[in-house]
């Protein structure tokens, strides 16, 4: 009967403690990134498993310097401090962008039919920018900017919403994501108007897909035993996904001194944040 493989507690929260609590933030192509998927690597080679890489990746990066959303308070605007711009949000003009609040409740095609030109959109729910005519019904609608709420947290704290590259191709409307509760307010309010500023950049940035395995009995069949190490920004990612890593790198351990019947292969994925663009690229190679 073969040996009980027994978990490690200490193993655990010390590598719960090095990624989240040591490293921190793991923003993709960031340092926080970078040394994750080192720290990965170094444990994978410590527990002596085999064919352990790090494999880069070359992926657009984004980073914002500036995101105020504000909204009408009397004469004065009053700002909205847990807007946070969706990732790969383009800037928009200096001083920002204002206008009349458009509710366009959960952003079906129907709720386009309605004055838009000029005003500031909020959806509640997907923007489903992966569908180009999504994209040319918000490119033809005259909004200034678009507030998006994540509908599957209705919560009152801020919230990073992350976006796939490939989905914001010819999408240039400033995006910015608020919580459920705060556009619970913003639509109790109208008529209202709402600012929006966004400064932000696209850039080449290089992340990394960390590889090893356990060689099983028959090398034809490989079980993917598989985590990210990216984080959202402003967050440390502690069950998002430090955890999963941290699973990983225990059932690494459990497994590199025997010999299972599947060969098993552990991957860190980089760049999940943005809709899987690590594991998405690991898939096509």
């Amino acid at each position: 009967m073969p040996a009980t493989l027994s978990a490690s507690r200490i193993n655990i929260t010390g590598h719960l403690d090095v990624l989240c609590g040591q490293i921190g933030e793991r923003y993709a192509g960031s340092s926080g990134d970078h040394d994750a998927s080192d720290y990965i690597e170094r444990q994978f080679k410590r527990m002596g498993l085999t064919n352990v890489r790090s494999e880069p990746f070359e992926f657009p990066n984004w980073q914002y310097t500036q995101c105020a959303v504000r909204r009408a308070k009397g004469r004065r605007f009053q700002r909205v401090p847990s807007a946070r711009p969706g990732v790969y949000s383009t800037s928009t003009p200096r001083g920002g962008v204002a206008g009349p609040l458009a509710y366009l409740e959960d952003g079906s095609k129907w709720n386009f039919d309605q004055p838009l030109r000029g005003r500031i959109g909020l959806i509640v729910g997907s923007l489903l920018l992966s569908q180009d005519e999504v994209k040319q019904r918000l490119a033809r609608s005259g909004l200034k900017a678009m507030l998006a709420v994540d509908a599957r947290l209705p919560v009152a704290w801020a919230t990073s919403n992350g976006a796939s590259p490939a989905w914001v191709n010819d999408y240039r409307l400033p995006t910015v994501g608020i919580p459920f509760m705060d556009a619970v307010s913003l639509v109790e309010a109208m008529p209202t108007r709402v600012k929006v500023e966004v400064t932000a950049q696209s850039f080449p940035a290089t992340s990394y897909n960390v590889v090893a395995e356990v060689a099983g009995r028959n090398t034809d069949e490989v079980i993917v035993v598989s985590a990210h190490h990216d984080s959202v920004s402003g967050n440390v990612g502690a069950d998002d996904n430090a955890s999963g890593v941290v699973a990983i790198l225990e059932l690494a351990r459990l497994f590199a001194k025997r010999k299972p019947r599947r060969t098993l292969r552990f991957i860190s994925y980089g760049v999940e944040e943005r809709l899987s663009v690590g594991s998405y690229l690991y898939m096509r190679s």
